[in-house]
């Protein structure tokens, strides 16, 4: 069982969600298992550090297992006390493991950099990724219109489900282009979830 440095705490995880970081973190990609890997878990709090003050034991919380020399997909983890969170009336350990990773790296993207506002265009590549499919749910709460990317035409038609207003298929189509059968005055913001492959023509949409 990991032991809490002072700035951090322990909890017995109840559930954890994959995704790309994950796997990475721990060293599992590049075959090492120095620590178990894994980046954002839901738990009950076991153990304090000695110097965390807004926690107690026997909170729910949930959190990015970033910086710690554990991880997420074990019975036990550690986080760092800045990266934790109460968990909202309501939600499940599953839900609330999904979303210290994916959902707050989108909600930064679009609302504390991107400034989204109802009605505005917003341009998500690689819609279908973690990251991608939760800032199309983010933006739908606002209200905005969301052009999403995707080499599956089958992914795209899933997200439609989800409020999706117009699908890409890419590589293959000229980007510019297509975002010109959706609209003529352009978007107003976009969320690059594949990299440099994309980020010119994506500036030029």
């Amino acid at each position: 069982m990991p032991k809490p440095a002072d700035d951090e705490i322990l909890i017995k995880v109840r559930a954890t969600a994959l995704n790309r970081g994950g796997f990475i973190v721990g060293g599992v990609m590049h075959g090492a298992s120095a620590y178990p890997s894994g980046t954002e878990a839901a738990g009950e709090i076991i153990q304090i550090g000695s110097r965390v003050q807004k926690y107690k034991l026997g909170d729910k919380i949930m959190g990015r297992v970033i910086g710690t020399n554990s991880g997420s997909y074990s019975e036990y983890c550690t986080i760092k006390d800045y990266e934790a969170m109460f968990i909202p009336v309501g939600f499940s350990w599953e839900e609330s493991a999904a979303i210290p990773v994916s959902f707050l790296a989108a909600y930064d993207a679009l609302i504390t950099y991107g400034k989204l506002s109802k009605d505005d265009i917003v341009l998500i590549t690689s819609i279908s990724s973690a990251i991608g499919s939760s800032a199309l749910i983010i933006s739908k709460i606002i209200g905005a219109k969301v052009i999403g990317t995707s080499t599956s035409d089958l992914k795209l038609e899933k997200l439609r489900n989800y409020g999706m207003d117009f699908g890409i298929i890419t590589p293959e189509a000229n980007l510019a282009d297509k975002i010109k059968e959706f609209t003529d005055d352009g978007i107003n913001l976009v969320v690059n979830c594949l990299g440099g492959s994309i980020f010119n023509d994506a500036m030029m949409a």
